[in-house]
């Protein structure tokens, strides 16, 4: 597991966790989306939802091809968290993603979240979530 801290112009931070790409490791990604929700003072159901959808997004893009990874990018700001996931080049060979799995990511998510983008060809997903006084 690696990761780095950017940090931006003052109003937010960008910060980059990379996992194995393995369910197990959905918690990992899901526990620091919250702590950032946390700190930015979402509400208790706001960090919630946060932690089902990116937990979900670890759900969708696991693989168990060796060597295989997530790099999750947080863009923190004052209201939003905006999430990026996608598989790394050691999943080069990587399989697109069936459409049974997307529509079963986008209906678990599709209320916990806003602007989602899935693209199940090059295994990337996207969203953002507001909260904190908005």
């Amino acid at each position: 597991m690696t990761t780095g801290v950017h940090t931006g112009d003052g109003r937010g931070d960008v910060i980059v966790l990379t996992v194995p790409a393995r369910v197990e490791f959905a918690a990992v990604a899901a526990a620091a989306a919250v702590e950032f929700a946390r700190r930015r003072g979402f509400s208790d159901d706001e960090q919630d939802e946060l932690h089902l959808a990116v937990a979900s997004v670890l759900e969708l893009l696991h693989n168990t091809e060796t060597g295989s990874r997530v790099r999750v990018t947080f863009s923190v700001e004052d209201h939003s968290i905006r999430v990026a996931a996608e598989t790394t080049e050691a999943n080069a060979s990587g399989t697109a993603l069936a459409p049974g799995e997307i529509r079963t990511f986008n209906d678990r998510t599709g209320n916990l979240v806003h602007q989602p983008e899935v693209d199940g060809a090059r295994a990337r997903v996207r969203f953002v979530k507001f909260g904190g006084s908005v």
